[in-house]
């Protein structure tokens, strides 16, 4: 390595040690914090509302899904209420064809259920984490005087 790129990244790591320790040393008031936190609690919440809108979407097309898989475990059973005996040789065509339409879907049941299930936890941990940084930011903004009984804390320091 070069003489001046060792120098350049010296420089550099030892900017980012002094930015870390004037950060340390040099305490925020409860006003200061308020303010760097609001950037973080409105991108928690678009991502919270992002998840929520897909989930949505999501649980729709489950839903299709398993409308489809009880429209045709229902045609099943017609078919084969049809006769005592089993399915007639003329519906027997149509019934095979759902039957195999079915038996081809169903796997798929389980995976899904399961990504929705994921999807729904990882949405709910999104709200988790937007609901503990707004608590942080009331308290902050209480600290700092900011809440009055007119509304919601200022958008600027």
């Amino acid at each position: 390595m070069s003489r001046r790129l060792k120098l350049i990244l010296g420089v550099g790591a030892l900017a980012i040690v002094m930015a870390a320790l004037s950060a340390i040393l040099r305490p925020e008031t409860p006003r200061q914090q308020f303010f760097e936190l609001r950037p973080d609690l409105s991108d928690a919440r678009r991502a919270a509302d992002a998840c929520a809108a897909a989930l949505e979407v999501e649980q729709a097309d489950f839903d299709e899904y398993v409308e489809r898989v009880e429209d045709l475990r229902t045609r099943i059973a017609e078919f084969e209420a049809l006769d005592e005996r089993g399915v007639p040789a003329r519906d027997y065509p149509r019934y095979l064809f759902a039957v195999d339409t079915f038996n081809a879907i169903l796997p798929g049941w389980e995976a899904a259920a399961d990504t929705l299930r994921t999807h729904r936890q990882a949405c709910e941990e999104l709200v988790r984490v937007h609901n503990a940084l707004a608590d942080s930011a009331r308290a902050l903004a209480e600290q700092a005087e900011l809440l009055d009984r007119q509304g919601p804390p200022p958008d600027r320091p």
